[in-house]
């Protein structure tokens, strides 16, 4: 039988838990004193694979926090639209950036950038890697890394690499292994991975590196084999497929990744909570399975540790365009 001090026990907490909620909301509410939308700048055009992560996952962080969140494309000019428009605005917590390897090529690559890569900026999180695959047509002499170092060493010269943008991270990824791996080789210009895609089927080309979004079909038609997971870890939509890193020991790849940024300033609490949102986001299993079937994996990060890969980034790209002697237009 429930007693008359167990009943009032239980209804004291009660209304202590209901007070909790409520305070906690209203504490949330606050981190935004305004209900002025949030702003989410997109580098790249709308309709892509980054438009689908930032607006699949900003739905359900607006619904968490309560606040309105806009997702408005800025593309061009290597992400540095978007840099200027964070570095020129408030550190209010109302204007977050999305960026990618460029943001920490940019130093290198544009003389006057009207920003400091560091300095002006806050980071937030490492929200995905985008899934890239090694890949050769069908009737290429190797199936496997081993197999395409062997090749190469054997025959110099004869491996053609179509790039999808010079200057970027698959570019220069690929430039690690092939320095790594001692290999001659021809890197062949494209823009973008469609073109790439379409001399690889025609046998102009026998390597890349592309996204599993756009090779996949082509190797389920049967007309591109994968080599390697360019990852650190199988990737889930190719789990019999081997890292290049197994192919090739030793070898750290060149991440393709998206991430979150706002401007130096930005209260911490501010900066915090949204990097712990999007990440929660990510992992959602609705959120999740729609980001895998465009070919990202979620992947969400501190502030702290996404500034440490900013750095540790910076630096490498550094290294690999003295090594590599590459000038940019």
């Amino acid at each position: 039988m429930i007693n008359a001090k167990q009943t009032i026990k239980g209804g004291l907490i009660g209304l202590l838990a209901a007070i909790g909620s409520v305070l906690s909301g209203a504490s949330l509410a606050q981190s935004w004193p305004s209900t002025k939308p949030i702003t989410v700048l997109n580098p790249a055009p709308g309709g892509g694979i980054l438009d689908v992560l930032l607006r699949t996952t900003s739905e359900v962080v607006s619904k968490r926090i309560g606040q309105t969140i806009v997702v408005e494309s800025r593309s061009g000019g290597a992400g540095v639209p978007v840099g200027q428009a964070i570095a020129g605005g408030a550190a209010d917590g109302y204007l977050i950036g999305a960026n990618y390897a460029s943001h920490v090529i940019n130093p290198y690559s544009i003389k006057s950038l009207p920003y400091d890569t560091f300095r002006d900026f806050a980071a937030v999180t490492w929200l995905v890697n985008l899934n890239i695959v090694m890949v050769a047509p069908t009737a290429a002499p190797y199936s496997t890394v081993p197999e395409l170092i062997k090749f190469a060493k054997d025959n110099p010269g004869k491996i053609s690499f179509g790039v999808p943008g010079l200057g970027g991270s698959v570019h220069f990824g690929f430039e690690a292994f092939r320095m790594a791996a001692g290999l001659s080789t021809e890197a062949v210009p494209y823009r973008g991975e469609a073109p790439v895609l379409l001399d690889l089927v025609g046998g102009r080309l026998n390597l890349s590196i592309l996204s599993t979004g756009t090779s996949q079909p082509q190797v389920a038609a049967g007309k591109l084999k994968v080599l390697a997971a360019v990852s650190d870890a199988r990737l889930p939509s190719h789990p019999t497929v081997p890292t290049i890193s197994e192919g090739f020991p030793g070898f750290k790849p060149l991440l393709t990744w998206y991430g979150l940024y706002m401007k130096a300033g930005t209260p911490t609490a501010m900066v915090d909570r949204i990097s712990s949102e999007y990440h929660t986001a990510g992992q959602d299993p609705v959120v999740k399975a729609k980001l895998e079937g465009v070919g990202l994996m979620p992947i969400g990060s501190t502030p702290a540790e996404f500034a440490a890969q900013l750095k540790s980034e910076y630096e490498l790209y550094g290294e690999l365009i003295r090594k590599t002697g590459f000038k940019f237009e």
